[in-house]
This record gives structure tokens, sequence and C-alpha cells, in this order.
């Protein structure tokens, strides 16, 4: 008996027998290149942390929350405009595509990129006007910061769908190393104020290594740059972008109530400690990622081990409930500290967060979108409201103790709908 698998770099056929060193070299390269996304991921999430740790006692309390409020509607936004195209790339085979295919691709996305502007343009602007005022400088600075940011963030997941996992993930962690020097460089530039040199940091690392991104993207992977009617490959994305839409939502609506409807200064405690939290995210974050794409048998056993998941995250809860807060108070001073009960829900949230998305991912790899689809939509609809009224009542505490409740809820119909 022999198989039919595709090369990595044609898609010429060949044919291998299964046991033989074709076969076996061929997995051995996806494993190591998706052992390669991991590491490179966790240490690239690790320096963030690190980084977003240095910056905000630079910039101080306030100042920190202020580009939080821009920073988290930034990724928002993007996110809820692309996340169903991109997934579909994703799901899809893109060297199986004919040229129609590919250039309604990039139509779509070029005009999810003018609406995602112009819902950015509107958040800041309103948020400007009635909450926190943005210096014009700044305000320009932002929009720049965007621009390149989500550049960024579409040539990186199309590396992905390709499945060019090593090199993705490399670039993210160039991208987070070009930062942390070219920050440090702009701030001895002493015309530019420390919030513009940070975003300044962060547009140069975006476009240089979307620039790099984009050469790969054209020359090694043949992937043209044209245009046609987006119609065709916007078919193909339904039912992909409600998943995207409730992570998005739910990922950076908690900051978002915070930053409108509590202090300036509580956003900005209040993503410090949940940037700290963040750094495993990569892991809930990379492990979808290689769930949804072509093969996922590399994936490490240790992923599908509940024993070794529930020990991993009794010791995470631990560790990071009461280092997060020795960090915290040691670099940045005991003004930053969240209460501890909502710092154990905050960590609570994070972690039931990725078990949602681990789970939700599954269930579509299963054949069970639907499902998906609609426990996506409920999702936001419950936490938002009530978020938002039982912040009035009980403050922040409320917010991650809502958030946690909907993932579990989430989890709970996906689980209850497909055992029937």
């Amino acid at each position: 008996m022999r198989l039919r698998f595709a090369t990595p770099d044609n898609g010429d056929p060949l044919t291998f027998i299964p046991g033989g060193s074709g076969y076996a070299s061929n997995m051995l390269k996806k494993m190591s290149q998706r052992r390669s996304y991991f590491l490179t991921r966790a240490l690239t999430t690790l320096l963030a942390m690190v980084f977003a740790l240095a910056y905000s006692r630079s910039l101080g309390l306030t100042n920190r929350s202020l580009l939080a409020f821009v920073m988290t509607s930034n990724s928002m936004i993007w996110i809820l405009a692309t996340s169903g195209t991109t997934l579909t790339l994703r799901k899809l085979n893109p060297t199986s595509f004919n040229n129609r295919i590919s250039k309604s691709f990039i139509s779509l996305l070029s005009i999810e990129i003018v609406v995602a502007f112009i819902f950015f343009f509107a958040t800041n602007l309103i948020y400007s006007q009635f909450k926190n005022e943005l210096p014009k400088n700044l305000f320009l600075g932002v929009l720049v910061y965007f621009i390149f940011s989500g550049l960024h963030l579409l040539s990186i997941e199309i590396l992905i769908a390709f499945e060019r996992f090593r090199l993705a993930g490399m670039l993210d962690l160039v991208t987070i190393i070009l930062q942390i020097f070219a920050f440090y460089l702009f701030v001895s530039i002493e015309k530019l104020s420390l919030a513009n040199c940070l975003l300044l940091a962060f547009s140069m690392s975006y476009l240089i290594v979307f620039l790099i991104a984009l050469s790969v993207i054209k020359k090694s992977l043949n992937f043209s740059i044209r245009f046609a009617s987006p119609r065709e490959f916007y078919l193909l994305t339904k039912g992909n972008h409600s998943l995207g839409f409730t992570l998005a939502v739910m990922d950076r609506l908690d900051r978002l109530l915070v930053g409108i409807l509590l202090p300036t200064e509580m956003l900005g405690r209040f993503a410090v400690t949940n940037g700290i939290f963040t750094i495993f995210r990569f892991i809930p974050n990379a492990t979808s990622k290689l769930l949804m794409s072509k093969n996922n048998s590399a994936l490490p056993n240790w992923i599908f081990s509940k024993r070794i998941i529930v020990t991993f995250t009794l010791a995470f809860l631990l560790i990071m409930l009461f280092g997060s807060r020795l960090v915290i108070e040691f670099w940045l001073g005991t003004s930053w500290l969240l209460p501890l009960s909502v710092t154990l829900l905050v960590l609570a949230q994070e972690i039931i967060r990725g078990a949602f998305e681990i789970n939700s991912n599954k269930t579509i790899v299963d054949g069970f979108s639907s499902l998906v689809h609609k426990q996506s939509v409920l999702i936001p609809i419950f936490a938002i409201f009530t978020a938002y009224f039982s912040t009035k009542m009980f403050g922040v505490v409320a917010i991650p103790l809502t958030f946690s409740l909907a993932y579990l809820g989430g989890m709970i119909f996906l689980k209850s709908k497909v055992s029937k």
C-alpha cells in the first residue's frame, strides 16, 4: 500500500511507503517546525512581559493606563476584522489556491484593513473626547502604530497558514528584540515623549518584520498580491468569524470595561497584572494554530494528558499568584498592586480562557463548527451585560469573575452538545 503526500516546498506529489525513510523524514521535519514554534513563542512572550514591566515603570501609572487602552483597542479591532479570514486561510491549503481565489483573498483582506482603520480611529477619537484626551502628536503616533501592527499580524498569519511555523516564530522573536532596542534608542532623543518613543519602537519593528515576511510570501511561497472580487473568498469564511470574534472581545473587553467604567489608574494596574499572567498564553494560542493546521499529529503528547494539565495548572496558580505580586511590588511599587482577591480571579480567568480556546478549536476540528458558532454568539452577550452592571455594583472584582463564568459556561455547553 502506498500513500501520497505533497512536499512543503512545491506541492508536487511524492510517493512514500509507510515507515519508509522519506515519510519519517517528512514527519520529523513537521515535528521540528512545531516544536521550534512553541519554543520561540515562549521566549517571545517572556521577553514581552519583561519589556512591558520595564516601560510601565518608565511611563508611570497614568500614561501606562492611556496606552493600555490604545493597545487593547488596537488588537481587538484587528482580530475582529480579520480573524475569520485568516482562520479560513489556515483551514484551507493555500498552496492549492488558484489565482482567482488568491486575488479574492487579498481583496477581502484589503477591505477589512480599511474598515478596521475607520473603527480604530473612531474608537480612540471618542475615548480622547470623553474620557482622557490624547495629544495630537500622540494621536498621530497611535494611528501609525495601528497600521503597522495590523500589517505585521496579517503577514505572520499568512506564514502560519503556509505552515512556516519556524519562520513565523523567529519573526515574532525578532519583533520584540527590535522593540526593546528601538525604545531605548529613541528614549535618548530628548525631543520625543516616552509614549511616542514606545509607539515609534513598536511601529518600526512591525514595519521591518512585515517587509521581511512580505518578501518571503511573494518569493518563496509564490503568493502574489493582486486583486479580484472579494465575494468568492468571503463565502469560504462562513462560520469562521464567530470564534475569533469571541476571543477578541473576551480577551480585550475586560480592559476596555475597566478603562471606561473605573478610574484611569485602575486600568494600568489591571493591564500590568494581566500582562504577567498572559506569559503562558502562547500555549493555548500556539496549540490552537497547530490544531487548525493540516497536520496536528506532531503536537506534544502532554497537551492531551489531563493529569499533566491539572498538575501544571495548580503549580501555575501558586507560583504566579504570589510571584506576580512580588515582582510588581519590587519593580513598580505597591501603588500598582490589585487586591489579592482580584489578582486570584484574573489568574483564574486566564487559565479558564486557555482551556476554552483549545476546547473550542478542537471542537471545530472534530466537525462541530456550528456548535462553536452558537456558543461564540452567546458568550460575549452574557459577558458584556453582566460585567457592565455588576461592575457598577461590586467594582473591579466583578469583571474577571464574570468572564470566568462565561468561559466555563461555553465549555459546558459544548461538552453537553458534543456528547449527545
